[in-house]
């Protein structure tokens, strides 16, 4: 049932060994309900952009042709030997059928096809919102050789739905919907009958929060306890703010794996940024009231640690603020 993309777009006439014409009149549109169950959703891959799922896809349509009332019970049919909609999934990287492939016909016409699906399939993640994002993973299918006016694709609403267990980790799969649609391809100037099965996920925050966001903010108040040494104690001030320094850089050679590995900045980027940024500030504020102790400037010292406690709780708000609630 599977076809290739190059194969989906030079394959346009009727298929070898499939009887010809598709059931119900010229001009008329056959109505083909599409079901979908998520097995298994097993892996998303941030950097290369793909997940990796185990689905069922159901097909249900009418062929009079088929209808036999002598018979009372539904019988099988091999898929070449009567007529059925070839599915392309476009967006698959590699796709394994694992049920044997035949139609399920009742004796009043009713054709039933389905196929248990595993494979990796490619997605456009949008990572901006990283650790609070919500993706939404579709499954592209287009029907071979029918434009719209041919066949429309609609959800069979009571095969829809998904296993309450998944293997995946660091995330939580909400929904599982179809969605019937129009796919067109611009250099070909093609259109065929489309649908579209979505799964919609949200990530595990508290694991980053706990990870990162947590010590992070560990690590920046580390940093502000320069503000309350007295600037005499050059020693015990510049020693803190070393080692904040130094703590930082440490823990960012640790969490380098947690974070996506992509060209654009995301929530927590700017977070990270903003607490560095902070960290350095205050190592630099440490320097410069020893410099002041140091040259019998000690009032001026002091008040710069005055100033230093307050700028460094607004500062710090406005980093957090703009990195996860704007």
């Amino acid at each position: 049932m599977g076809l290739s993309f190059a194969a989906l777009i030079l394959t346009l006439g009727p298929a070898v060994g499939q009887a010809p014409g598709r059931p119900g009149q010229e001009g008329e549109a056959l109505e083909i309900a599409v079901g979908a169950y998520l097995l298994d959703l097993i892996d998303i891959n941030d950097v290369e952009k793909t997940f990796t799922a185990d689905f069922v896809i159901g097909l249900e349509w009418r062929d009079p042709r088929l209808a036999d009332p002598r018979i009372e019970d539904e019988r099988e049919i091999p898929l070449d030997r009567a007529w059925h909609p070839e599915i392309a999934v476009l967006n698959e990287r590699s796709l394994t059928p694992k049920l044997r492939p035949y139609l399920l016909v009742e004796p009043d016409g009713h054709v039933r096809y389905a196929q248990r699906y595993l494979g990796t399939f490619s997605v456009a993640l949008d990572l901006a919102d990283f650790p609070f994002d919500h993706q939404v993973l579709p499954v592209e299918i287009v029907v071979a050789r029918y434009k719209p006016k041919d066949i429309v694709c609609v959800p069979n609403e009571k095969k829809i739905g998904r296993e309450k267990e998944m293997s995946i980790t660091g995330w939580q799969v909400k929904t599982a919907t179809v969605v019937p649609g129009v796919k067109k391809f611009r250099v070909q100037g093609v259109e065929l009958a489309a649908v579209y099965v979505h799964m919609k996920v949200s990530r595990e925050r508290w694991f980053y929060i706990w990870k990162i966001i947590f010590p992070l903010v560990l690590i920046v108040f580390m940093s502000s306890a320069v503000f309350w040494i007295p600037p005499s104690l050059i020693p015990s001030q510049i020693a803190i703010a070393t080692a904040s320094v130094l703590t930082l850089i440490a823990f960012y050679l640790t969490i380098g794996t947690l974070l996506p590995r992509i060209s654009y900045m995301t929530r927590m980027d700017f977070f990270v940024i903003g607490c560095t940024a902070i960290v350095f500030l205050a190592f630099g504020e440490a320097v410069t009231t020893g410099y002041l102790a140091s040259s019998d400037r000690v009032a001026q010292a002091r008040k710069l640690d005055r100033w230093a406690r307050v700028v460094f709780l607004v500062v710090f708000a406005m980093v957090a603020v703009l990195a996860f609630l704007t």
